[in-house]
């Protein structure tokens, strides 16, 4: 195993590489967040309302009140201290579960894995004032 691989706990207590690419960062504030789909067959003008639970170089873990499939194209209009918008790709999506170690201040169903597309440099800007704030 190679010295930046991390190991994660299942829940039959086994040992396992954790899947990550990059290590995540906890953020402190959850960040406000609003999801437009970008498919054009499904596209919406109406935003999905969601937050920013964790993030890391490559994608960030967001909750949601409806899920989307693995592979949708996304814009994320990021509303906290920093904002801005920066596109994606929905990786997995998984619902919430009642109970739990999850806390969340409002009802929320579902949770997603968003891979991020930084093209630009700007993108790339954007993103580096979102790991710092």
């Amino acid at each position: 195993m190679d010295t930046n691989d991390s190991l994660a706990v299942t829940k039959n207590s086994r040992m396992v590489p954790e899947k990550r690419k990059s290590i995540r960062k906890i953020v402190k504030e959850k960040i406000p967040i609003l999801i437009f789909i970008e498919d054009a067959s499904v596209a919406s003008k109406n935003a999905i309302d969601g937050v920013v639970t964790d993030i890391n170089q490559s994608g960030m873990c967001v909750f949601l009140q409806r899920s989307l499939l693995g592979d949708t194209k996304v814009t994320i209009e990021f509303q906290g201290k920093v904002s801005g918008k920066l596109k994606g790709t929905v990786v997995w999506c998984r619902k919430v579960p009642v109970s739990g170690r999850i806390i969340k201040k409002a009802p929320v169903q579902w949770r997603l894995g968003i891979e991020l597309s930084l093209e630009s440099e700007d993108d790339k800007q954007f993103f580096e004032k979102i790991l710092v704030s």
